[in-house]
């Protein structure tokens, strides 16, 4: 009998230490519990891109619009990445119509910053290269979500606006 309840309590001892080491896990930051083992490095941020996040002195928020369960792997481990690289960046998978987005695409993500937002359509996160689709039968996709994501968040946090001037035509043959 008294074995049987020392075995009961320390298998309920080591079920408890399992659970609370979980727990504290899951709170670190996931750059100090998570490596990037990828090829191309696609869950490491560049240079470029931590400066930019550390240099952040407003709140950005980054909806992410998916449908439950089919959210992109890489692009939450990206917004992860920002996350944990800032504390002005946080992301969620909400989404509001007030940002002017009237319909957007599934994983799509709008980033908020004060007035400004800014959207990003989930095709323009990655590059397809067609080039040997006639020859080969094949084509090859690239992510280019932390480039298009990082301009971004300078674009609506650096208070810089830019203009495109244009001439008119003065008669002049085309």
């Amino acid at each position: 009998m008294r074995s049987g309840i020392y075995a009961s309590a320390v298998t309920v001892l080591v079920v408890v230490l399992a659970v609370l080491l979980n727990l504290i896990v899951r709170a670190i930051p996931t750059k100090y519990t998570e490596f990037d083992l990828s090829e191309a490095g696609l869950y490491t941020l560049s240079d470029s891109s931590r400066d930019i996040a550390h240099a952040l002195t407003q709140d950005v928020t980054i909806y992410y619009l998916a449908e439950t369960g089919s959210e992109d792997a890489i692009i939450t481990k990206l917004l992860d990445r920002y996350a944990s690289e800032s504390s002005h960046i946080k992301w969620e998978t909400t989404f509001a119509a007030q940002y002017g987005v009237q319909s957007a695409e599934n994983g799509s993500l709008i980033l908020v910053s004060g007035e400004k937002s800014a959207v990003l359509a989930a095709s323009d996160l990655y590059d397809y290269d067609y080039s040997d689709y006639y020859t080969t039968g094949s084509y090859s996709v690239t992510f280019g979500g932390e480039n298009k994501l990082t301009a971004a968040i300078y674009r609506i946090t650096s208070g810089e606006e830019l203009h495109a001037y244009y001439t008119t035509n003065h008669g002049e043959q085309r």
